[in-house]
């Protein structure tokens, strides 16, 4: 499947493909490439050949880490030397544990504000990364408002779950192994079709 010729606009979403495809080989020395599973129970529901790209089995145990060390290493790449480098977020969970690793693995520090009411496995996951956890009141204004403080207080840089580009193109990447894997296992098959949807949850 070619990207350049779908009738979707990337710059609509503010990344155009060359930004995913810089995402990849910034963070591929980090990533794991999660596998793809076919299912024949599923194939036999829908009368189509199904392919599930399994995130689960990515670092933190989610895609979110993806988005994330692309982030933190640009970042990185621009604030060499990054001994004052800080970065923040707001999170209840698979984004915080992803900054915070990614975080680690640049060697920089990391803020993580998290409602009183996060489970308490993703708090200790942050803190295991080595992150520093502010816990707020849980409501949106709140855990906004206090990362803006901790922002100011230690000129730390935010990073968006999924508002900042670096973190989209970061998850791009799970796109352009898809089409990868998919398109190798159909010609290992002798198979001439190629993948016509990919939906997201």
């Amino acid at each position: 499947m070619d990207l350049t010729t779908t009738s979707v606009n990337m710059k609509d979403f503010g990344i155009e493909l060359k930004d995913v495809q810089q995402a990849h080989e910034r963070v591929k020395r980090h990533t794991k490439i999660t596998p793809v599973m076919d299912f024949d129970y599923f194939d036999n529901k829908v009368s189509c050949k199904l392919y599930f790209k399994c995130e689960l089995f990515q670092k933190t145990g989610s895609f979110k880490f993806r988005g994330a060390i692309n982030s933190v290493s640009k970042l990185v790449e621009k604030e060499a030397p990054t001994d004052n480098v800080t970065v923040v977020t707001h999170s209840s969970g698979n984004h915080g544990q992803a900054v915070a690793l990614a975080a680690k693995l640049c060697h920089v520090k990391a803020h993580i504000v998290m409602p009183s009411n996060a489970p308490t496995c993703k708090v200790n996951g942050v803190k295991g990364y080595g992150a520093t956890v502010i816990h707020c009141f849980p409501s949106e204004r709140a855990r906004e408002e206090e990362a803006s403080k901790v922002i100011k207080e230690t000129n730390g840089c935010f990073i968006h779950s999924s508002q900042s580009l670096d973190v989209i193109a970061g998850q791009g990447t799970i796109g352009l192994e898809l089409l990868e894997q998919v398109s190798s296992t159909l010609s290992k098959e002798g198979c001439h079709q190629t993948l016509l949807l990919v939906l997201l949850p």
